[in-house]
């Protein structure tokens, strides 16, 4: 006989760990308008997904980095920064946009919270050297 049960099946498409982990192997190949929508359904599914804020403005702004994206990858950035506050690399990245925006003071700012999250974050620490 068959059995069934009172719990559905999970889709793996709505499962955010899913999006997120398709999202990044997007992100790698360039498939930047493919990274965003998969993190944006993971967000879908979990708004509190801190890792998915942090590569969907990663996303966005590697996709186009204008000011006007720049700030949505900041928005979503720091909302990542907001829900891990002990991630550097979401300070890491924001300072990487703040720079790239002409903001030294604000970027040399994450920078520093990056270093202070993770001594040996090398990309953070880099950014920090002198006549960077």
């Amino acid at each position: 006989m068959f059995s069934f049960t009172s719990q559905p099946l999970a889709v793996p498409q709505l499962d955010p760990e899913v999006q997120f982990a398709r999202g990044k192997n997007l992100l790698s190949l360039e498939d930047f308008a493919g990274a965003e929508a998969a993190f944006r359904r993971a967000l879908e599914v979990r708004p509190d997904f801190a890792e998915a804020h942090l590569f969907l403005g990663l996303a966005r702004y590697q996709a186009d980095p204008h000011d006007d994206v720049a700030h949505e990858a900041i928005k979503h950035m720091t909302r990542a920064a907001d829900l891990d506050p002990k991630n550097d690399m979401a300070y890491y990245y924001l300072g990487q946009v703040y720079r790239r925006l002409g903001m030294a003071d604000k970027a040399r700012e994450m920078f520093q919270r990056a270093v202070e999250l993770n001594l040996s974050n090398v990309l953070a620490n880099r950014e920090l050297k002198p006549g960077r």
